[in-house]
């Protein structure tokens, strides 16, 4: 966490490179009840809004496909 000022802390992230030696856990309160969604086709990941405004966690979270 960066500390962006007195009331307001960010998810930092720091690149790697592309022979990282050291694998990134992303994981803390902040990211309860939320997912991290990872696009494959266009190498890219972002977050969900929280699911608690869902009525759900992800404890409860029905993950099966639906067509």
């Amino acid at each position: 966490m960066k500390q962006a000022s007195k009331d307001v802390a960010c998810l930092a992230f720091v690149d790697g490179g592309k022979a990282a030696e050291h694998a990134v856990a992303i994981g803390s309160y902040q990211m309860e009840d939320n997912f991290l969604v990872f696009d494959l086709a266009q190498s890219t990941f972002g977050f969900s809004s929280s699911l608690l405004g869902y009525t759900t966690t992800c404890a409860n979270f029905d993950f099966t496909v639906k067509p």
